[in-house]
């Protein structure tokens, strides 16, 4: 869907997207290619979340050229700022390792799941497939435990549900400064 995106609905010269497809149009779709604001500023929050897991620079490009496109017009847009948040910050990623339904690394998602922050990703992670990584950035996989991050920032493996609210107030006091 992203790569149908970048190669079929991304104006190249202007950075933003169009609802149509040029060959929507010579198929005989109604109506012309436009560009809106409101569907950029989806298409940017999408973009920029594919970044932050592959970290394939495409992505936060097009991220980036749909808000520019629209940025004159939607200053006082509030999920405009919300977008332009999302790809000058990185959210706070919970990355739980552990092998799926056991009861530790339930409990550690449970409580990874539970934890309030706005933009949070939760991402469980099966040592048993892979080395276990978001991006580029591989976390241990020789125990069971939640890593908070932002960015390339994390605390130190996590391995009692009851601590984590502790290690992540420290690590996003630790960004403000």
């Amino acid at each position: 869907m992203a790569d149908y995106g970048l190669t079929e609905l991304r104006d190249v010269e202007l950075g933003g997207f169009f609802d149509l497809a040029e060959e929507a149009i010579k198929a005989g779709a109604v109506g012309l290619r436009e560009i809106s604001c409101q569907d950029n500023i989806a298409v940017s929050r999408f973009m920029t979340r594919l970044y932050r897991f592959t970290e394939l620079k495409e992505y936060s490009e097009a991220a980036e050229g749909a808000l520019r496109v629209c940025a004159a017009a939607m200053t006082d847009n509030p999920e405009f700022a919300l977008a332009v948040d999302d790809l000058l910050h990185y959210p706070l990623t919970l990355a739980v390792v552990g092998t799926p339904s056991e009861s530790v690394t339930d409990a550690l998602l449970v409580a990874a799941n539970r934890f309030y922050t706005p933009g949070k990703v939760v991402s469980p992670l099966d040592p048993a497939l892979g080395p276990p990584a978001v991006g580029s950035f591989t976390y241990p996989e020789d125990r069971t435990a939640i890593y908070a991050c932002i960015e390339e920032r994390c605390t130190l493996p996590i391995e009692d549900p009851g601590e984590l609210a502790d290690a992540v107030t420290w690590l996003l006091s630790a960004e403000e400064q």
